[in-house]
């Protein structure tokens, strides 16, 4: 082959990498655009109150929160300093307060840091629990969590390594008791 042979040859190889550097970078670009978005909420709001009703009309649970960041192509929504006010068809409500909860689009709602579940009922055995996780099945009403939970009522405090229960039938398993303190109450003496 002569010279003119191979700046021909040079000449189709500079070709063919200048036209094939664009499809090489595009899609690596289109990545970094998408991930950033996904990490950029499709919507926030401060100051929120949402209620949620059933078929019948009857409220179901409401909550309140200093900030919702709404993150549409991952499916769930982000609540800073939530108020939850769950409300039962037997007239059982709860509130939950957190330092954070996300909510997902199954109705699943996982709950973190200081949070404190409190039924409002005075006449129910458990009055609070508090813990640093828990995730919630708003539907089925179902907590699971597997972090350090107190349980309090009226005349006893539990400690369990993790609790599994359902806040519509007021049933609750703890995993990994620790410890249980009871109350006397020695004015009735």
């Amino acid at each position: 082959m002569n010279r003119i042979g191979y700046a021909i040859v040079l000449l189709f190889i500079a070709v063919c990498i200048v036209y094939w550097i664009p499809f090489m970078s595009a899609p690596q670009t289109a990545t970094k655009v998408s991930a950033t978005s996904l990490l950029t909420p499709t919507y926030r709001a401060e100051s929120i109150t949402s209620k949620l009703y059933g078929v019948d009309g009857v409220l179901i649970h409401q909550v309140s929160a200093d900030e919702l960041n709404h993150y549409d192509e991952l499916g769930f929504m982000v609540f800073r300093q939530p108020v939850y006010e769950i409300f039962i068809a037997d007239g059982t409500e709860y509130t939950i307060t957190a330092n954070t909860a996300t909510l997902y689009t199954d109705n699943r709602i996982v709950i973190e840091d200081n949070i404190l579940l409190k039924s409002l009922n005075i006449d129910d055995f458990i009055q609070t629990i508090e813990a640093a996780f828990i995730e919630l099945n708003l539907e089925t009403k179902a907590v699971q969590s597997d972090s350090l939970i107190e349980l309090k009522g009226a005349e006893f405090s539990m400690l369990s390594n993790g609790l599994v229960g359902n806040l519509a039938n007021k049933q609750f398993s703890l995993v990994d008791h620790v410890k249980t303190e009871f109350f006397v109450d020695q004015s009735k003496d």
